[in-house]
């Protein structure tokens, strides 16, 4: 019998028969489990394969504490490749799950995440899907499972989420995470980014200040019996330099003119002086030094004011506006927002710092009895809440900046600038599932119920009507 040629056997046998070939979507799938590998050891958790991937879940999160396995368990299935991104926009994807995925997720007896892997761009995004299916049953009929490409990002931060998951209890939660939980605090503190170059300090003539029976017009550029102030005293008005030594001028570099406490605290009082008249210009009422608030509109309407935080649609607060008592129907007094503001040091560097609050009066004009406006501003502020504090300190560093960012505050022949954004930092300690977004806060409502306020003050005997 003759020997078959070689190239005859070739032929006989299909090219892709003669070797072993890759099932072409396995790197695909695998990319993802390197991703939730990447992502969940960033967290401090561990991720464990399935050995065996032709069926079933693809592996589970287990969390640590302490170095310790936990025994809080989620199960996983991963889903990696950009065909699984149907009807994706600029915010968002639908997944479209199989009945037996969907059927398989829902009787598990424990908890189950669905994450959707794109390896284009190397981000993966993630649902609690079994509670997402409970939560939305249409989802039986149409399979169709919507993701946010924002808000349902699988990373780091995905922490707190991932552990309201697998410990449904808040109390057992908040133990497990209580060394664990990063919060961003806001300080009500606004940066000064640039202040005067030279403080200008020239003394007195003693001669011409004894000849003067009366001067008191000088104004407060004298402190100590010399003169301080960012102007140049040859520049300054001929019946301030009249009193002048003027051989005695001194210029004083800044930060030289913060070192020294007789001088520091001169300047803290220009710049407090000049905010004073910038605050004015603005049309709000000085109480007394430092403190601001909104007076009615023309014709004593209440006044509002228009404002548009971090580039946000115009929102209308009220900032000026009458009570009327709900048991009688009259005028019980007048609400003003206010704010207290003053220029601090801390640590050596200048801030400005901001106390929000209420001034209240009879008729819009007339401070209401001493004891009467400490029992209601009292009885106001125990019902602000911390993001309701933030959102009257946004609304502030907005009104004083004009919405431009920063804060000019002109003072003698110079200026003060302050960064319109409050100095924040991140502690190694929060509450879980207690934060808001910087959006929340500013649309937040930061106004509370007067009505409630009037019922628990008649319920004491405390009628403010009265």
């Amino acid at each position: 019998m003759a020997a078959t040629p070689a190239s005859m056997i070739q032929m006989a046998w299909p090219m892709d028969s003669r070797v072993k070939r890759l099932n072409r979507n396995q790197p695909t799938e695998r990319s993802g489990y390197i991703y939730v590998d990447r992502i969940t050891n960033a967290m401090g958790a561990i991720w464990r394969r399935t050995p065996n991937d032709d069926y079933g879940f693809d592996g589970e999160i287990e969390l640590v504490k302490n170095g310790e396995v936990s025994g809080h368990i989620i199960k996983v299935q991963v889903k990696s490749g950009v065909s699984y991104f149907g009807g994706r926009t600029s915010t968002s994807f639908d997944f479209v799950a199989t009945e037996a995925d969907m059927r398989y997720w829902v009787s598990s007896n424990v908890p189950v995440i669905l994450l959707v892997y794109d390896p284009s761009k190397d981000l993966g995004y993630w649902k609690p899907v079994k509670h997402y299916l409970a939560a939305f049953p249409e989802c039986h009929d149409t399979r169709r499972i919507k993701f946010s490409l924002r808000s349902d990002k699988f990373t780091r931060d995905s922490l707190l989420d991932v552990c309201e998951v697998a410990i449904p209890d808040e109390a057992e939660r908040t133990e497990f995470l209580i060394d664990q939980i990063r919060e961003t605090l806001h300080v009500n503190l606004l940066s000064v980014v640039s202040v005067p170059s030279l403080l200008y300090a020239c003394d007195l003539s003693a001669r011409r200040l004894a000849e003067q029976e009366d001067a008191s017009h000088l104004g407060s550029v004298f402190e100590f019996n010399r003169y301080l102030a960012f102007r140049d005293p040859r520049q300054a008005l001929p019946s301030i330099r009249h009193f002048l030594d003027l051989s005695t001028i001194r210029e004083v570099p800044f930060p030289d003119y913060f070192l020294d406490g007789a001088t520091r605290n001169a300047v803290i009082r220009r710049f407090n002086d000049a905010l004073d008249q910038y605050a004015s210009g603005l049309g709000l009422r000085v109480k007394y030094r430092g403190n601001f608030y909104f007076p009615p509109a023309p014709g004593g309407l209440e006044r509002s004011v228009a404002w548009s935080p971090m580039r946000r649609a115009s929102a209308l607060r009220k900032v000026a506006y009458p009570y009327y008592g709900k048991k009688t129907g009259k005028l019980a007094f007048w609400v003003h927002h206010s704010c207290r503001v003053a220029f601090q040091e801390v640590g050596g560097e200048i801030f400005l710092r901001l106390v929000p609050g209420y001034v209240f009066t009879t008729d819009g004009e007339q401070p209401v009895a001493a004891s009467d406006a400490g029992g209601l501003s009292t009885s106001r502020k125990s019902k602000d809440r911390n993001y309701q504090v933030l959102n009257h300190l946004f609304f502030w560093a907005w009104f004083l900046s004009t919405g431009q960012g920063t804060i000019t505050i002109p003072v003698d022949a110079s200026e003060v600038v302050i960064m319109a954004s409050f100095v924040q930092g991140a502690a190694r300690f929060g509450i879980p599932a207690d934060g808001k977004s910087l959006i929340e806060i500013i649309e937040s409502e930061h106004e509370v119920d007067w009505a409630e306020l009037e019922a628990e003050a008649s319920q004491s005997g405390e009628g403010e009507d009265e």
